[in-house]
């Protein structure tokens, strides 16, 4: 088993794309980002994804992370919807736990002693 920390994968963000060239659209951005997860990312791999999934189409973006494989966890962002900062954002929790393992605001992971 492999442990992963990623962010920012803006899943269907029309607007992140001007700061992510060479992509021009959500779906080659979508695309890139699920054929490296599947090359790189084993079934029993923990990933950590630390926020910001989407903006706007967040249940499609759950969709597709649900369909990649490891176990994953979220700690949330301020586009994320579940996120505190969003309005009712805590109305939104549930749906997350459906791809991730754990739902959280914040996380400490101890890395050889450090």
């Amino acid at each position: 088993m492999t442990i992963f920390i990623t962010s920012d994968h803006h899943f269907l963000h029309k607007g992140i794309l001007k700061h992510r060239p060479p992509f021009s659209t959500v779906e080659e951005q979508t695309d890139t980002i699920v054929r490296n997860w599947k090359k790189l990312i084993q079934p029993d791999d923990t990933v950590y994804l630390l926020g910001d999934i989407s903006m706007g189409a967040w249940r499609e973006a759950l969709v597709i992370i649900g369909a990649l494989p490891g176990v994953k966890n979220l700690v949330v962002g301020n586009h994320d919807r579940c996120s505190p900062a969003m309005p009712n954002g805590h109305n939104y929790v549930r749906p997350y736990y459906a791809v991730f393992e754990s739902v959280v605001q914040s996380l400490a992971i101890n890395h050889k002693g450090m």
